[in-house]
């Protein structure tokens, strides 16, 4: 999962096991020139196999990883559910946060997303540029809680 011998650009999208809000298009438009996604839940009882489920209704063909102790969405500072993480080849986080600003707060939702940030932190970093707006608050769930045993 960390380590891959391809120089890629990587994307791990964390969602919880409900909704998932990466639009498939963007794995098709941003695959195509070296981006790798994951697919992160952080659902601590979720199974491999609903969480494949959950996968193909969405139509994501990525890997799907299950971050049930959240130690993935710790090291990335993720709060909130959706996100997305972007990072170099090399590891480092270039962006971290919402897709869009579809949603501006819980149950408020726009008739269309007015800031791309996640594209325009993609297209930065694939052009070789800053990315202008490394951070940004995802609106969704905290993450769920994690019993003491695990």
């Amino acid at each position: 999962f960390f380590s891959s011998r391809r120089r890629h650009t990587r994307l791990r999208t964390v969602t919880g096991v409900q909704t998932c809000a990466l639009p498939i298009w963007i794995m098709g438009e941003y695959g195509s020139r070296g981006v790798k996604f994951f697919l992160v839940h952080v659902d601590p009882d979720l199974t491999p196999e609903k969480a494949s489920e959950h996968a193909r209704e969405f139509g994501y063909s990525c890997p799907v990883v299950l971050d049930r102790d959240l130690s993935l969405a710790h090291r990335y500072d993720i709060e909130r559910v959706p996100a997305a993480v972007l990072l170099t080849p090399d590891g480092v986080r270039r962006y971290r946060g919402r897709i869009d600003d579809l949603y501006l707060a819980l149950g408020k939702r726009q008739s269309q997303a007015s800031s791309h940030d996640l594209r325009m932190a993609l297209d930065a970093v694939l052009t070789g540029r800053n990315v202008t707006v490394s951070e940004t608050d995802a609106v969704g769930c905290y993450l769920p809680a994690v019993s003491a045993k695990e």
